[in-house]
Order: structure tokens, then C-alpha cells, then sequence
């Protein structure tokens, strides 16, 4: 995940409009996910 490339903390985009593409495709077993670290890094981009 060393890649992953997101907006500094002083890039300003209130009131704009961002187009956001995300690789999220994670590990299911037996209907439950089982590696959910792709989710958990992207969650304080969108806070």
C-alpha cells in the first residue's frame, strides 16, 4: 500500500467536486471479509 496516493492536508476542496476511484476488492470467505486494511486506510481521507 506504500502507492497510495491521496490529497495532502492543505489541499483545499471545499465545494468542490472530487472524483475518487478506489481499488477496495478485499478477501471474502464464507460471506465475511477477511483482510479489511484497504477499507481502513482510505476511512480519514473521507473524515
Amino acid at each position: 500500500m506504500s502507492d497510495l496516493k491521496i490529497f495532502s492536508d492543505t489541499t483545499q476542496i471545499d465545494n468542490k467536486r472530487v472524483i475518487v476511484r478506489l481499488d477496495l476488492n478485499v478477501p471474502i470467505k464464507n460471506f465475511k471479509i477477511e483482510d479489511d486494511t484497504r477499507i481502513r486506510v482510505v476511512i480519514p481521507f473521507f473524515k
